[in-house]
């Protein structure tokens, strides 16, 4: 998940940008108002304002928007959708919270099964990466529409490679740990990743879990990372810190920020992050970034120790089972998601779009030709990505991030971490 606050285009920039969406519904017509619920400390929340005065231009509809952050969005969510109040036509969630959603029962299906005319169509389904949609349904439904994509990703630098004699990014954890050796030095560090208590050092278990071969929950829901890889994968990540100190020793309070920065100011030669990184790092006057490592910056698969693989999740466009106008809502979701308007967020340089068709785009290709290579790499790593998605999230994510942590800093040991996790984790799923 992200949270990145460094946009400075106006308005006018959708026009500027070449959006012109001539997109419009007789249902979007008849209504007065549509409510949505947004998250407005992610980048994408700065395009989605720009969409959302172009719909009112475009439909005369009165947008009334709903502003939460991040870190308290869902519990806001919950209380609404319980007293009716507001009454939100279209939710913007992260799929990381949509099965405890789900399970509540707030969230319509999206695929015809509520509602004939609320039905993702399946010329729009085919242009999907079908791993994206997946991270979206559960029980066979279809609860969301994603409008945008992370995914982890190695970022290096190349200069310090190139005085390391290092050819290559590294694409084993073996060979991840040798080069971080050469390259933590004088205040330097090798490598850097999310680490803080919580979903970050969950996601960064869970991919490493992944990569290891393992699995967090087995086909009946039960926890099953309390196995051999996941084992291997705690104590890679542990080693990282306690043994190699090729991160720096707080990794553990790591949030995006501290990595991002990190990184931007030179102080990590390669770290794990997500794809709006690259746009910082080489276009930072274009976003307000602070960068020390224009012209410098790779980017490649993440090393792994068995299964070549990231994990990744969405946030999504959903409608509330108490919307007051679901179809008019539903006809926003459209707007937002239409392809004309994920061009208009590749073009901005740092959300990925769920529609393959945009990644080949000519617009694209013509405006951003420094972005093609990277954009190919991610719709690559998006073929395999994994969706940090499974059930009680917030819960399972508190229990996690604790007992990881007490590993990280030593307290026990990974494996008596992983077996408390799993004791735990199985009473909070088995609700």
């Amino acid at each position: 998940m992200r949270r990145r606050e460094f946009f400075r285009l106006g308005a006018g920039a959708v026009t500027a940008m070449g959006l012109t969406p001539a997109w419009t519904r007789a249902a979007a017509a008849q209504a007065k108002k549509v409510s949505i619920g947004v998250v407005v400390n992610t980048s994408d929340y700065k395009w989605i304002k720009l969409l959302l005065q172009q719909y009112e231009q475009k439909t005369g509809v009165k947008i009334e928007e709903f502003q939460y952050q991040s870190g308290d969005v869902i519990p806001k969510y919950t209380m609404a959708f319980e007293a009716k109040r507001p009454r939100f036509d279209v939710v913007m969630i992260w799929d990381f919270y949509m099965p405890q959603m789900v399970a509540g029962k707030y969230l319509l299906p999206l695929d015809g099964s509520a509602d004939p005319k609320i039905k993702l169509p399946d010329e729009d389904r085919a242009d999907y990466f079908n791993q994206s949609l997946r991270g979206v349904t559960f029980d066979g439904h279809l609860y969301g529409v994603p409008e945008s994509l992370d995914a982890g990703m190695l970022y290096y630098r190349k200069d310090l490679f190139a005085e390391a004699g290092l050819k290559q990014p590294p694409r084993t954890w073996d060979e991840l740990v040798e080069y971080a050796k050469k390259l933590t030095k004088g205040g330097q560090w090798g490598y850097a990743f999310i680490g803080a208590p919580g979903w970050t050092n969950t996601y960064t278990f869970f991919e490493f879990l992944h990569q290891a071969g393992g699995t967090f929950l087995d086909v009946k829901g039960a926890p099953a990372f309390n196995s051999e890889a996941g084992l291997k994968a705690l104590q890679f990540m542990v080693d990282l810190r306690n043994k190699h100190r090729v991160v720096p020793p707080g990794i553990n309070t790591y949030l995006n920020t501290e990595v991002q920065t990190g990184f931007l100011n030179g102080t990590f030669a390669m770290a794990r992050h997500w794809p709006f990184l690259f746009g910082m790092a080489e276009f930072s006057e274009k976003w307000g970034a602070k960068s020390a490592v224009k012209g410098q910056t790779g980017y490649a698969r993440l090393p792994y120790l068995v299964k070549d693989v990231a994990g990744f999740n969405n946030w999504a466009y959903c409608i509330p089972t108490t919307a007051e106008n679901p179809q008019a809502g539903w006809d926003l979701i459209q707007f937002l998601t239409s392809k004309d308007s994920c061009l208009f967020e590749m073009l901005f340089g740092l959300d990925m779009t769920a529609r393959q068709s945009i990644y080949r785009h000519p617009e694209v290709k013509a405006k951003m030709p420094e972005f093609v290579p990277f954009f190919d790499l991610f719709a690559g790593i998006m073929q395999t990505a994994v969706p940090f998605v499974f059930p009680e999230a917030a819960g399972v994510s508190e229990v996690m991030g604790q007992e990881i942590d007490k590993a990280m800093v030593g307290q026990i040991t990974p494996k008596q971490a992983l077996d408390a996790a799993a004791a735990r984790v199985r009473d909070l799923v088995k609700r």
